[in-house]
């Protein structure tokens, strides 16, 4: 049984991840760049989101709301443009981890159709009512990721945690009879 003050330690560097990997607006040490400056910024980053518990889905998906964006909200199977970075959750239930991809690593922004097949689950159902420019964190269950098997570079019931940005949907088209 976890007592308050250890969870307590594991929110506050995770809620400074989130401002800083969003840029949320916030208030601490000034970060620089340098690695003294993330390092100052981290640990002393108070976000001014209003998010800092996940909303629980039935599924098991946790979604905390860093920014709403705005606009429509993204309707299923919608073909989207978005910003992520792709951890390994440290344990269940956790809000950071290993990262193993990101849009920043490809240099460039990940465009798909949110029906696409081998989409994992997870992903299509946090991003599945975003609307544009709006930020989340997904804290994806090991069932609604890659499952009992994993995939390269993730392993079997890994849980995942992605910071995504939508960018821009666009509604799937609709085919003729």
């Amino acid at each position: 049984m976890r007592d308050g003050r250890s969870k307590a330690r594991r929110v506050a560097p995770s809620v400074a991840a989130c401002a800083l990997a969003f840029g949320c607006a916030c208030t601490g040490p000034r970060n620089d760049g340098s690695r003294e400056g993330r390092e100052a910024a981290a640990g002393e980053v108070r976000s001014e989101s209003h998010a800092t518990e996940p909303v629980m889905r039935a599924s098991g998906l946790g979604i905390i709301e860093v920014s709403p964006g705005a606009g429509e909200p993204c309707p299923p199977g919608a073909t989207v443009t978005i910003r992520y970075r792709a951890m390994i959750a440290d344990e269940p239930g956790a809000r950071s981890g290993r990262e193993y991809d990101s849009s920043e690593r490809r240099k460039r922004a990940l465009t798909f159709s949110l029906g696409a097949p081998g989409l994992i689950p997870g992903l299509r159902e946090g991003i599945e009512g975003m609307r544009a420019g709006g930020k989340r964190v997904l804290l994806i269950p090991w069932k609604l990721g890659y499952g009992e098997t994993g995939r390269e570079p993730v392993p079997p019931e890994a849980d995942l945690v992605f910071e995504v940005e939508l960018v821009e949907w666009a509604a799937a088209a609709i085919a003729a009879d």
